[in-house]
């Protein structure tokens, strides 16, 4: 078998051609500079002002933009309850992927977005921090409108009940 090599325009070395990285602008597929040159190449310029502030930018547009936002406020949200995404994930498989009160999954979209489904919320004692579960937005401002007050839930569990029961 014949082995492909290749001069790198460079550092003028003769390298195999799977040194050269693929690309569409050249004859023969291969890059001009092989890869180790490239490389240097590109960690000199990413230490410039140029690609600094190339960087600055695109990733302020990306963070202006829906996926940008969604993807930032849910960095924020699991850092402001001290969990990691692998945490989130475990306790959505613990949960099947729903609510921990009604049992549902999530149905509510994030407002401005095709249809984006919102994730479970984290639900916490706003006294301890302490973690209780995942719930849908339903569930989960529900329990925030009656203040996480036992009472009032045993209040509005007896009222409804009373009502089924005439109705």
């Amino acid at each position: 078998m014949i082995k492909k090599i290749k001069q790198c325009t460079k550092c003028k070395q003769v390298k195999l051609i799977c040194e050269f990285s693929v690309t569409k602008r050249t004859k023969d597929g291969r890059a001009y500079d092989c890869k180790a040159c490239e490389s240097i190449r590109h960690k000199k310029y990413s230490q410039t002002e140029k690609a600094k502030e190339l960087l600055r930018l695109r990733s302020k547009r990306y963070r202006q933009s829906e996926k940008g936002k969604l993807v930032v406020q849910r960095r924020h949200k699991l850092k402001r309850h001290g969990v990691t995404l692998p945490e989130y994930k475990e306790m959505l498989v613990s949960q099947n992927d729903v609510c921990a009160i009604c049992g549902e999954p999530e149905t509510s979209t994030h407002k401005g977005t095709t249809g984006t489904l919102r994730e479970l919320a984290i639900d916490h004692d706003h006294k301890t921090n302490k973690i209780r579960g995942l719930l849908c937005r339903k569930c989960n401002i529900g329990i925030a409108l009656l203040g996480e007050d036992l009472d009032i839930l045993a209040s509005a569990t007896s009222y409804l009940m009373q009502n089924r029961k005439a109705g």
